[in-house]
């Protein structure tokens, strides 16, 4: 379908009213985390799907799962996340989660070898973790809308 500009010129402007009203009520979007997306974008909006897409090795997991921890752990209001990856498991995903939020290296908590010093922080992380919203693992052979939706 094409649209002319004097088609949405309603939409337009509505759009801009909407910009330069300083009394609207607060729209409850979410930090991402990621300081220019949400300085430009506001962040995301509730029941908004991110899908984040790269070539193997570039970051996008990373990435996914920086924006994720945030939403889910971190913001006035957690949020329910869902991640699909075909190259991210359950104790992996556990894994660069806990590391992530205790600031310890992901190698030291695959192998066991977190130090006394470093316990505190980690216990602290687990408590986090566990107080926030879930993190849901989907299947990446199903994920169509409608199975996300389901689970």
């Amino acid at each position: 379908m094409t649209f002319n500009i004097t088609d949405i010129s309603t939409d337009i402007a509505n759009v801009a009213a909407r910009a330069t009203d300083t009394a609207l009520p607060d729209m409850n979007f979410m930090p991402t985390g990621v300081a220019d997306y949400d300085r430009r974008c506001g962040g995301i909006a509730p029941r908004e799907l991110i899908l984040v897409a790269g070539r193997p090795g570039m970051g996008a997991s990373s990435f996914s799962l920086g924006i994720a921890r945030s939403v889910a752990f971190h913001e006035r209001a957690a949020q329910p996340v869902a991640i699909v990856g075909p190259d991210v498991s359950g104790p992996k995903l556990a894994r660069l989660i806990l590391a992530a939020e205790s600031n310890q290296s992901i190698s030291s908590i695959r192998d066991g070898r977190v130090c006394d010093e470093a316990k505190p922080p980690l216990e602290d992380a687990v408590a986090r973790i566990t107080s926030g919203a879930p993190v849901l693992l989907l299947d990446p052979t199903q994920p169509t809308p409608s199975a996300i939706r389901a689970q």
